[in-house]
């Protein structure tokens, strides 16, 4: 008997071929190929999966599955095991630990294997590892929360704009400066900000960061309430992958106060040139006119002369140091050269000197007959007294009465001086031992100053370890306070 077996041949042949082609597709797959039976224990893994995890094959033949993964791991895949078993195919992500201790990030797809009536055998997993990008993905949500930090955490505004103009995100700087929310900002033309010509120069502005990439100016942005706000502004051009301008990154930084700083310089020279011309020409005129009329003036008249030009001389010296002493506090090289002083000898000399400049008020010193010495810088004491005592004299009206009182009390010396003037408001005391700081009422009635002798007794007096205050009432006229502590003092 014979059979004609050709047919099957030819089909074992092509079966053979086949499986020759599967395996060979298998093992040289990039992706990992993990076979397990209904139990989860591992019944084939192909080469790239072995080499993933650092075994041999054969090490891993057997092996449960969930043993190559940590504790938390196996439970969701243990929980997805089941859902294969209920012919569901899905793809998920797990962390497999490694022969070598270490950890690797994986996505697996897996799908249920059945026999012929259907019932479930197992599971064929494709196994990538996704370590490397998922340090990727890590370094990059670092990156881009560090850059949302930096954004955010920056004095200045910064905000990004559309080649249009539009404003498509902005940080929480740009909403404080110009009084929108960031809803309200998205997508609002950067144009209406803008105040003047800028508006229609910002094509223009266009241009010149296509050529440079790069802009610096300064102009002024309306805020929402209308209000103008000068700014410094810096304008980066963002390109896309075909080297054409995307849109621009904008830096804005208010520099309103920038520009009252320079304002108030301006005019802080200009007083100062002012009260320093004013005794100059005094002194000046008085030499002058004393050398070339000498022989035609009378003894008193040249004495009288020669005396306008020591006080004036005396006057320029004292505003001479207390910009020298604001300059020594500003680059703190303020040194005090401390040592045992009487109070009482400092105020006489001072109300003296005081009544010598200034006949025309009545200085009355209230003291009792022994203070206990206290351990300061006499000369800067003296200039704290001869600043008060000034102003005292300045804001009183001729012929009024100018109080100096000093006493020991918890631990301290309290020196007070009183005038009859034209008293401070509450709200000018919030001010008044601010730079330059000048009442109104006193520059209306043209009393001269440039605003620095409080503050110069103020940081005097702090780096004694005193403190300084006024009490007043307007129309009630002001007392001046400061002490000098006694912790240090020889009685």
């Amino acid at each position: 008997m014979a059979r004609d077996v050709t047919e099957r041949k030819r089909v074992e042949a092509a079966l053979r071929e086949s499986e020759e082609k599967y395996r060979h597709l298998v093992e040289n797959l990039n992706e990992g190929i993990w076979v397990i039976d209904k139990d989860a224990c591992t019944t084939f893994v192909n080469a790239r999966m072995a080499e993933m995890l650092g075994y041999e094959r054969e090490e891993m033949l057997g092996r449960h599955l969930f043993s190559f993964m940590d504790e938390q791991a196996a439970r969701v895949a243990e929980a997805n095991l089941q859902r294969r078993r209920e012919g569901v195919r899905e793809r998920h992500d797990f962390r497999f630990l490694r022969k070598n201790g270490e950890y690797i990030d994986t996505t697996m797809a897996t799908s249920p294997l059945l026999d012929g009536w259907g019932n479930f055998t197992g599971a064929l997993a494709g196994v990538q590892d996704i370590t490397d990008m998922k340090r990727v993905e890590e370094a990059l949500r670092e990156s881009e929360v560090n850059y949302r930090t930096l954004v955010e955490s920056s004095p200045d505004g910064i905000l990004s704009l559309a080649i249009g103009g539009c404003i498509t995100a902005c940080n929480q700087e740009v909403c404080d400066m110009l009084g929108y929310s960031r809803e309200e900002l998205k997508g609002m033309d950067f144009r209406r900000m803008l105040s003047g010509t800028a508006p229609d120069e910002l094509p223009e502005y266009l241009e010149r960061l296509k050529e440079f990439n790069l802009i610096e100016d300064e102009f002024e942005l309306v805020r929402r309430d209308g209000q103008p706000i000068p700014v410094w502004v810096k304008i980066v051009g963002l390109y896309n992958r075909k080297g054409e301008l995307a849109e621009a990154l904008v830096y804005l930084r208010d520099v309103g106060e920038r520009k009252k700083l320079e304002q108030m310089k301006d005019e802080f020279i200009s007083l100062v040139s002012h009260e320093l011309r004013s005794p100059l020409t005094v002194i000046m005129g008085a030499v002058n006119t004393a050398l070339t009329e000498g022989e035609r003036l009378s003894p008193e008249e040249t004495r009288q002369l020669l005396q306008d030009a020591a006080l004036e001389s005396e006057a320029l010296s004292h505003r001479l140091g207390n910009l020298l002493e604001l300059s020594r506090v500003q680059a703190n090289r303020l040194l005090l050269y401390l040592e045992p002083m009487s109070i009482e000898t400092a105020l006489y000399t001072e109300v003296e000197k005081a009544k010598q400049s200034d006949s025309t008020h009545d200085i009355v010193l209230d003291i009792p007959e022994k203070l206990p010495r206290v351990q300061a810088d006499d000369l800067r004491v003296r200039r704290i007294l001869h600043n008060l005592l000034e102003n005292a004299m300045k804001y009183s009206p001729q012929g009024g009465e100018i109080g100096v009182t000093a006493r020991a009390e918890d631990g301290r010396i309290v020196i007070s001086i009183s005038d009859q003037g034209i008293g401070i408001s509450a709200e000018d005391q919030l001010a008044l031992f601010s730079p330059f700081h000048r009442l109104e009422e006193s520059m209306r009635q043209g009393i001269k100053g440039i605003g620095l002798g409080l503050l110069v007794c103020r940081r005097l007096v702090e780096a004694h370890g005193g403190r300084v205050w006024v009490e007043s009432e307007p129309g009630r006229g002001s007392t001046f306070y400061f002490t000098l502590p006694l912790n240090q003092a020889t009685q």
